[in-house]
């Protein structure tokens, strides 16, 4: 999970997913739909917009890292690496 593997992933993933998409909302949607197979909820794109936000204002931030961390938290998710 906090692979390097993973991390570069990570990066790969979310440069598809921002593909054509400017709008952070339609991003964090297809990352939910994409690497969970749900539909994010108002609670958790609110949550979702909170934590790119954050990322973005670290030293060095840009809207690019942000979206591979969010990409790197979601693949940690439970829901990510459990089979139901």
């Amino acid at each position: 999970a906090n692979s390097s593997f993973v991390l570069d992933s990570s990066e790969q993933i979310s440069a598809q997913l921002s593909e054509g998409t400017v709008d952070e909302q339609t991003f964090i949607r297809k990352a939910f739909a994409t690497l969970l197979g749900i539909t994010a909820s108002d609670v958790e794109i609110a949550a979702s917009k909170r934590s790119l936000h954050s990322w973005q204002d670290l030293p060095n931030g840009s809207t690019s890292e942000a979206r591979k961390y969010f990409v790197w938290a979601l693949i940690n998710h439970n829901d990510f690496v459990t089979l139901r």
